[in-house]
């Protein structure tokens, strides 16, 4: 799909552009079909055998977590520790950065140990063990801690390539993480926007699909730019407010009619006032 895609896109000759993907395409092949149509690449790599031995040389000459080396990222609390180097994929040049980040190698220690920690108990039970935590055991359920310890080796490291000569490490850190927002948008669709099952086949509705999508996650943004300065997100802003609801009241008899709003929260008068200040008269 991604080739075909970037057959499509060539048609229309378009110049200057900057593709960035994730490790799962970064294909030799890929690669090549993009660098003929001159476009510059940003994209993750499998840390596979020659770039953990890459690692390993450049772990021997220096700390790679150190000052001079890091890097946050905008508006997140994500600190990574980069370490750049000249790298080739198939003949085409680039750098290579090579990022550490110390909370995703905590949590993935953490992990498993409560994997192995678990196992242990299950083992003691004679219960199964998952395949992938029965190798840390040995044959009477001790602990393999020289198995552990090469598993840890490369927690919380990652490697990005580009071949834009003029991008710093903090743009490269920051451009490619930034697809997350990508992936983020698919999870909300399918959760809070709920917008799923999809089961549209006719051209018209398809494309009303998408654009209720859009919609959507439009107001979604909205809604998290608004309640960003209440150290909030727009789920848990929505989560808060639902709660909220209006009594309708109608007397036929006396042509009476009446609707109160139940009282709101200090939370939820904080949310509405973020959003727009008269909602809190119509809540009134």
């Amino acid at each position: 799909m991604f080739q075909d895609a970037i057959t499509a896109f060539g048609l229309y000759g378009i110049k200057d552009v900057l593709v960035v993907f994730d490790r799962g395409i970064s294909s030799k092949a890929n690669q090549v079909e993009l660098i003929k149509l001159r476009w510059k690449v940003l994209c993750g790599l499998p840390l596979g055998e020659g770039l953990k031995k890459m690692l390993r040389s450049i772990r021997e000459q220096e700390d790679i977590v150190q000052l001079k080396n890091r890097v946050s990222l905008n508006d997140s609390d994500s600190v990574f520790y980069v370490h750049i180097a000249p790298y080739s994929i198939a003949g085409i040049n680039g750098r290579l950065a090579f990022c550490v980040n110390d909370r995703r190698r905590f949590e993935a220690k953490e992990a498993r140990y409560r994997d192995i920690a678990e196992a242990q108990s299950l083992f003691r039970n004679r219960d199964a063990v998952k395949e992938s935590v029965k190798r840390f055991l040995g044959s009477d359920g001790r602990v393999l801690t020289h198995k552990v310890t090469a598993a840890e080796e490369f927690d919380g490291c990652s490697c990005i390539f580009t071949t834009a000569p003029r991008m710093s490490k903090e743009e490269m850190v920051q451009q490619y993480f930034d697809k997350d927002l990508v992936e983020k948008a698919f999870h909300d669709f399918k959760g809070v926007i709920k917008h799923r099952p999809i089961r549209h086949w006719l051209e018209n509705r398809v494309k009303a699909h998408v654009f209720i999508c859009y919609l959507s996650y439009l107001l979604l943004s909205l809604l998290n730019m608004h309640v960003k300065c209440l150290g909030m997100s727009a789920v848990t802003a929505l989560e808060e407010l639902e709660s909220l609801y209006k009594v309708y009241i109608k007397n036929r008899r006396r042509s009476f009619r009446e609707s109160r709003v139940v009282a709101l929260s200090r939370k939820q008068e904080e949310i509405l006032r973020a959003v727009d200040k008269k909602l809190l008269r119509v809540c009134a």
